[in-house]
């Protein structure tokens, strides 16, 4: 049990990490980071301009690490709940887990990243792109089934690119 608590507690600290690093990356400033990296003051803003120019990867990374960081970490706590309660487990560990969740592996760590993008995202943009490689082929294949859904609803997806020049 004392396993399983140390393990929920790990897998919410990872989730709370994807979470903040979604919002400070897409949160920071892309002229600041290109600007960093031309004056050579900043090497971390060479990662972040690299995982910018695949922004899709980078959220699904995010959004994929977080997800099964909550999944586990709630399948955990609903398994050893229901050892320490029975069936009244299962309604303790779901109230439990949505309260822990959205407080401090949702709200908290993107209230600081909205707040302190620049600095958050070059805190964690190596730790990010790590994660970007390990997940590499998942992200593949989840990339292929959103644009395979996109084209049977014949939904466009617009790039960051067109969405710039249409605002000029």
């Amino acid at each position: 049990m004392i396993i399983s608590l140390v393990a929920i507690i790990l897998l919410l600290l990872l989730s709370a990490f994807f979470s903040g690093s979604e919002t400070a990356l897409t949160g920071a400033s892309q002229a600041y980071m290109i600007d960093m990296e031309r004056n050579g003051s900043n090497r971390r803003a060479k990662i972040i301009n690299g995982l910018f120019a695949h922004r899709d990867r980078l959220i699904i990374t995010t959004l994929l690490g977080s997800n099964l960081s909550n999944t586990l970490a709630t399948a955990l706590s609903t398994s050893v709940l229901i050892n320490l309660f029975g069936r009244e487990g299962v309604a303790y560990a779901t109230i439990i887990m949505t309260i822990l969740v959205l407080v401090y592996t949702d709200m908290l760590p993107k209230s600081y990243a909205v707040k302190n993008a620049n600095n958050a995202a070059l805190v964690v943009a190596p730790f990010v792109r790590f994660w970007v490689i390990i997940f590499s082929p998942l992200v593949y294949i989840l990339q292929k089934i959103v644009n395979t859904t996109f084209r049977i609803f014949k939904i466009q997806k617009r790039d960051h690119q067109d969405e710039a020049s249409s605002i000029s």
